[in-house]
């Protein structure tokens, strides 16, 4: 699979969960807090993250030292 195929897969927060350790229910909470990476909502239930967008974000968090 290409990478930029690859970058546009939509992952469930379970898959986000198992691949990046993010509990399930720590991005419900940051979903409705707004402090989460953007997802998709597909329908009333269903909530997918784009995986280019969720490594984007993650990488914004990035941090040099504890002070920033």
């Amino acid at each position: 699979m290409s990478e930029e195929l690859q970058g546009a897969l939509l992952l469930s927060r379970d898959e986000v969960e198992q691949e990046y350790g993010l509990s399930r229910r720590w991005l419900e909470l940051a979903a409705v807090s707004g402090n989460g990476p953007p997802y998709l909502k597909i329908s009333r239930r269903m909530v997918r993250y784009r995986r280019d967008q969720l490594e984007t974000w993650l990488d914004s968090r990035a941090k040099n030292h504890s002070s920033q």
